[in-house]
């Protein structure tokens, strides 16, 4: 799915599912939003695009509630979850992995072509961000320039390190190994009875 350029357009999406989709070159992808006032996506299911990204937006305000955007086995996906222009961007409660064998070390990338609106302020809260790439990676990379940065309380899990270069930024999360989850493997990512959070 591809959307336009209208600054006056509001999309909302709810309980669908995007996968299988891309050219295979790397600049289409399963859901790529153009520049438009409002984006909105919630328990929604994002998988398998070829070689593109998961979720890219360009939109003024973002907001990504309660999905699952996951690479899986097989998957070739590059990153799971774009904002290449910053914007507003508010990432909330959902569960989101990289696959083995992605070729993009990224899971979540915001401003990585510079900041184009006038309010750029990504947070993120409350997601389970897996990496499973053997080669380790980056969960999330923010360019530095004018843009702030807060991501509280995400459970982080397997290799990786996070590449914030913002002029605000508070980050506190949660590392947490496999053995925490109740069957990690099937991608269920709830905390096992006990855990230590």
């Amino acid at each position: 799915m591809l959307v336009g350029n209208d600054p006056a357009t509001i999309l909302e999406i709810e309980d669908s599912e995007f996968y299988n989709n891309g050219a295979g070159d790397g600049s289409s992808h399963n859901l790529y939003v153009g520049t438009i006032q409002r984006f909105s996506v919630q328990g929604s299911y994002f998988h398998h695009a070829r070689v593109g990204h998961l979720l890219k937006t360009r939109a003024k305000e973002n907001f990504v509630y309660y999905n699952r955007l996951t690479d899986e086995p097989g998957g070739q996906a590059s990153y799971e979850l774009e904002f290449p222009v910053g914007g507003v961007a508010v990432v909330v409660g959902n569960l989101i992995e990289q696959g083995e064998k992605t070729e993009n070390p990224t899971i979540i990338s915001y401003g990585a072509e510079g900041y184009s609106w006038l309010q750029n302020n990504l947070y993120l809260s409350y997601n389970t961000i897996v990496n499973d790439r053997t080669n380790g990676g980056i969960f999330i990379a923010a360019r530095e320039g004018s843009a702030s940065v807060t991501c509280l309380n995400n459970i982080l899990v397997g290799d990786g390190h996070l590449e914030i270069g913002s002029r605000t930024n508070i980050c506190e999360n949660w590392r947490m190994d496999r053995s925490e989850f109740a069957r990690p493997n099937e991608f269920d990512f709830r905390l096992k009875t006990g855990s230590q959070l």
